[in-house]
């Protein structure tokens, strides 16, 4: 596994061929819930993909389980959620790091997403839609326990979008001043 800061994977995933592995998988490990999203192919959109509570996997079946979506959904990439990624005690480096001693993630690239830019940034419709969902599994009036891995099954997606909204825009406008700069696109 091979580190990247956030935009720099972002970037990676682009320059590939629509041949080659260039989606991103999600990753968001919380308290109670483990659970993936992925990207669409052109990294514009996420979808929910995967819910576990985390007791039930170890780094190990969390690496089995990844190592089996890569070839599925062509994976070059994986985002990392966390809040204050910017400690070095942070919790998820020693998570990902147990990951990578596993071995099965060879030749994948990674990267950290701090949650709380997220929420900052709050870019295009991920609130909005987000809310959303919220508010439709809990009309359902599903038993506790399953409206709650419902609403968590979007936690990932959550991040994931707000990643891609966010990578795409400062994409966009790195481009326009490329173009501003040296008259071309």
């Amino acid at each position: 596994m091979k580190f990247l800061q956030p935009l720099n994977l972002f970037k990676e995933s682009l320059k590939r061929e629509a041949s080659k592995r260039n989606q991103l998988l999600g990753l968001n490990v919380g308290d109670r819930f483990l659970t993936l999203a992925v990207s669409d192919p052109e990294n514009i959109s996420a979808v929910p993909l995967r819910v576990w509570p985390t007791v039930l996997y170890d780094k190990a079946s969390v690496a089995d389980t990844i190592q089996t979506l890569i070839p599925k959904h062509n994976l070059m990439g994986l985002v990392v959620f966390s809040p204050n990624i910017s400690s070095k005690s942070c919790p998820i480096y020693s998570y990902i790091g147990g990951l990578h001693k596993t071995g099965k993630l060879e030749g994948l690239m990674y990267t950290c997403w701090d949650v709380n830019f997220t929420s900052k940034v709050r870019v295009c419709h991920v609130e909005f839609v987000s809310n959303h969902h919220v508010e439709f599994i809990k009309s359902l009036s599903l038993p506790k326990h399953l409206s709650e891995k419902c609403i968590e099954q979007f936690a990932a997606w959550h991040m994931l979008q707000g990643y891609l909204d966010y990578s795409n825009i400062l994409v966009a406008i790195d481009k326009d001043i490329d173009a501003d700069l040296f008259g071309g696109d």
